[in-house]
């Protein structure tokens, strides 16, 4: 991939499609253990047929057949050999091969005034789209909640038909009300402003020499994960809306219980982050899958999901309806959000000019 065009994109596409197989298998293990049980000799036949190195390990394993272990060992080798002789004759030529770089003709063009916040907020998303790895760490829940939208729309009824028992275990709960809560499930998985501190890395003195105000900086960080996330957050709203036939009132909770949940987890993630600063990582990736800070906000906001869903199972529910339970805590989460920006502005800001 070395003079490939468009890399970042071709690695985010096949590590999605890699993902999203994982997950269809995973949610289609049970059923192809049943499978197995049922035609294991078929299935084995088959196995040896088409996959040999397979059959051998598995009759290694099962069998404790001594000379399958040593098949499948020679058919290990010989992939290793391919490879060893085709990197042995030409590692020199790749270590050496010329890129190249892009030739851009240049254009006189006029200069677009923008603001500060602005002009932030797009510097954030220049780094963010050249990080496929960033992408897919700290903001796969927009990724399911464009896919879950799309697939409301195109089998609105299977969709319907498999949340008719979750409705019923609750009492008869709608529709609308369950993709509410399934929602605020999914933006828990969005993390990024958990990281976006300690991405600066060593070149944090550049964000801190940049003539804005420290809270002017702060918040466009705050605004990257909100448009991240609040976006594909809308879009799935309105399909579940429109999937579910939800009334006003519900519409209303479907937009704004989601999004005032993304707001406080945008602010109080930039919280941590700036308590739990990771500074010194040699490679992006250690940021967004092991700092502190990210595992604070991803298992915070998971915890602060469970944590409601118990209260409500196990104390409120024959005193207070769902969606009044679920307007509580729109309430609150807006109310946390609103207080997190305030701490932002005051010890949020000190934080960071002590970095």
């Amino acid at each position: 991939t070395a003079k490939a065009r468009f890399k970042n994109i071709i690695t985010l596409v096949v590590s999605v499609a890699f993902l999203v197989a994982y997950l269809w298998g995973f949610a289609s293990l049970q059923q192809a253990l049943n499978s197995l049980i049922q035609r294991g000799t078929e299935i084995a036949e088959a196995f040896k047929t088409a996959l040999p190195p397979f059959y051998a390990l598995g009759a290694a394993v099962a069998d404790g057949n001594i000379l399958q272990l040593l098949l499948f060992a020679l058919w290990s080798l010989i992939p290793f050999a391919v490879v060893y002789s085709l990197l042995s004759s030409r590692y020199l030529k790749i270590l050496k091969t010329n890129k190249g770089s892009a030739k851009v003709k240049y254009k006189e063009r006029a200069l677009k005034r923008t603001g500060a916040c602005f002009a932030l907020v797009k510097k954030e998303f220049a780094h963010y789209w050249s990080r496929p790895m960033v992408i897919l760490n700290t903001s796969i829940g927009s990724l399911f909640m464009l896919i879950g939208a799309v697939a409301v729309v195109i089998k609105r009824d299977a969709i319907l038909a498999q949340l008719q028992p979750y409705s019923a275990l609750l009492g008869g709960v709608t529709a609308a009300l369950l993709g509410a809560v399934i929602l605020v499930a999914v933006c828990s998985m969005n993390d990024l402003s958990a990281s976006l501190i300690s991405l600066e890395g060593n070149h944090l003195w550049i964000a801190k020499s940049i003539p804005v105000d420290t809270t002017t900086l702060l918040l466009s960080k705050v605004y990257t994960q909100l448009l991240l996330s609040s976006i594909p957050c809308l879009l799935a709203s309105i399909a579940i809306a429109w999937a579910a036939s939800a009334s006003m009132a519900e519409l209303a909770l479907l937009i704004l219980l989601p999004q005032a949940f993304i707001a406080f987890l945008a602010f109080a993630g930039l919280l941590v982050n700036l308590l739990f600063p990771k500074l010194d990582w040699t490679n992006e990736i250690i940021v967004v899958k092991q700092s502190v800070a990210v595992l604070i906000g991803m298992f915070g906001a998971m915890a602060i999901v469970l944590a409601l869903g118990l209260l409500y199972g196990f104390a409120l529910k024959s005193a207070l309806p769902l969606s009044a339970f679920l307007w509580l805590c729109t309430a609150v989460f807006a109310v946390g959000a609103a207080a997190c920006g305030q701490v932002l502005r005051t010890k949020g800001k000190a934080l960071f000019e002590g970095l």
